[in-house]
């Protein structure tokens, strides 16, 4: 498939009314209403996004109300959480200039508007500061950790120097291939097509993600594993990070859809899904990065929590049996009760096991104690057993 994006940039405004790509054989372009991918960003973006800041809001509480101390995890966690906002504000603007759309429905003027390309600038420039940060709060929280363990912080510093100077190294790559310099515009800076080195930078940075994610999730697996507690517990912390392995498989899925719009000749169309799985790819880690907040909290509020499971678990079994509710049982047992007892015969193995459930489930009143606001008194109980013992002794 032709497209004119592959030309001299100096050449596009000449054909700024024309598309920017020829459609397929059969199919009409349609520049009034065409299909879009973009709705995808502005839902399941903003969902992913939503979600992580309410794991941050818990991480934050769980550091402010409960253990009333912050470290510099916080701080790294902050500026990748509002990085991941940066992302999904710039990837819904530059969706509403096209991306998302088939190239065939767009004109070149839509692709070499300047905001365009200067919303394009700020999302790919902007996501590798926003990996870094997130990268260094798992490694900062590790530091942490496994500070006794002076082999493993060994790695672990080294992991974190390896990944600063990879991401910085990359960014200022990224700064060179979309920054105008002097004399330069947007326009003949910023290379459209998709087969360009600032691409093949990008993919470069995916790898680097899928491996820089199990070498954290690897990191804290030996780590626990060396922690003198008990196997389960161990077993349970492990399962907390492991969380993280969802970004890692984002990570791929990301890397796949890449190389795919490196390859091919439609790139409005097919930026938009490495723009969206890098924005969940971000949204997933700064999330696990709060994981260890959220057990605490889990752990602090488990009665509260307990509670409600119980509550919501009566809820769903109100419904017993054939179309008989649980609050219309409970009025048969206590009426059958009042009446003298009569539930309390020979019954029916099925019938005995209901009243066995509801009894579980309602207060029993003891009639031991039934009789203590009509004069129960213990003294007197004790003069009788004091009276009877002197008459056995005036029989002997």
């Amino acid at each position: 498939m032709a497209s004119l994006m592959d030309l001299d940039p100096s050449m596009f405004p000449a054909f700024a009314a024309f598309p920017a790509g020829l459609p397929p054989k059969g199919v009409t372009a349609n520049f009034e209403n065409p299909y879009t991918l973009a709705p995808l960003v502005y839902s399941m973006g903003a969902l992913f996004v939503f979600i992580m800041m309410c794991f941050v809001a818990a991480r934050f509480y769980h550091k402010a109300v409960l253990i009333k101390r912050f470290t510099w995890d916080d701080l790294t966690c902050v500026l990748a959480a509002l990085g991941v906002i940066e992302q999904l504000l710039t990837a819904s603007m530059i969706c509403h200039f096209g991306v998302g759309t088939h190239q065939w429905n767009l004109k070149v003027g839509n692709l070499i508007r300047t905001d365009f390309l200067m919303w394009g600038t700020a999302f790919v420039v902007g996501s590798l500061p926003t990996m870094l940060f997130a990268k260094l709060t798992f490694f900062i929280l590790y530091m942490q950790i496994f500070r006794p363990r002076t082999h493993l912080v060994r790695w672990i510093w080294g992991g974190a120097a390896i990944t600063t100077g990879f991401y910085v190294a990359t960014a200022i790559c990224q700064f060179y291939y979309y920054i105008p310099g002097p004399g330069q515009t947007w326009l003949t800076t910023i290379k459209i097509a998709p087969n360009t080195p600032s691409s093949t930078v990008g993919i470069v940075a995916a790898c680097f993600n899928i491996f820089s994610d199990f070498y954290l999730f690897f990191i804290a697996t030996i780590g626990i594993w060396q922690l003198q507690m008990p196997k389960e517990r161990r077993l349970g912390i492990i399962g907390i990070f492991s969380t993280g392995l969802l970004a890692c498989l984002v990570s791929i899925v990301g890397l796949v859809f890449r190389l795919r719009s490196k390859a091919g000749k439609d790139g409005s169309w097919e930026l938009l899904p490495p723009a969206l799985l890098c924005i969940i790819e971000l949204s997933v880690g700064v999330s696990c990065s709060c994981m260890p907040s959220i057990g605490g909290l889990t752990k602090h509020y488990s009665k509260q929590i307990s509670g409600l499971a119980a509550y919501f678990t009566f809820l769903r079994r109100r419904t017993y049996g054939k179309g008989s509710s649980l609050d219309e049982r409970s009025d048969e047992y206590n009426s059958a009760s009042r009446k003298g007892g009569a539930s309390y015969g020979i019954r029916e193995p099925d019938a005995w096991r209901e009243d066995a459930e509801l009894a579980q489930l309602q207060p029993v009143q003891i009639s031991a104690f039934d009789n203590r606001d009509k004069g129960w008194q213990p003294k007197e109980d004790g003069i009788h057993v004091r009276e009877e013992f002197h008459l056995k002794d005036e029989r002997r």
